[in-house]
C-alpha cells in the first residue's frame, strides 16, 4: 500500500509549455500589465448585458 504513495509522477506526456511573457521592468511596463489584466472586453461585455437587462 505503501508504494503507490510514493509514484508521485502521474504522466511522463501530461505537461505542456505554458507561453508566459517577460515580466516589466520599469514602472510604464508595470502599469500597463494592470490595466490589462484589469480592463478587458468580456469584463465590458458582462456589464453591458446586464446594464440593457436592468433598464
Amino acid at each position: 500500500m505503501n508504494e503507490a504513495f510514493n509514484d508521485r509522477n502521474v504522466s511522463s506526456t501530461g505537461y505542456y509549455q505554458v507561453d508566459i511573457e517577460d515580466y516589466p521592468t520599469d514602472s510604464w511596463g508595470k502599469f500597463k500589465r494592470v490595466v490589462d489584466r484589469t480592463f478587458k472586453l468580456e469584463l465590458f461585455c458582462w456589464f453591458m448585458g446586464s446594464f440593457k437587462r436592468d433598464v
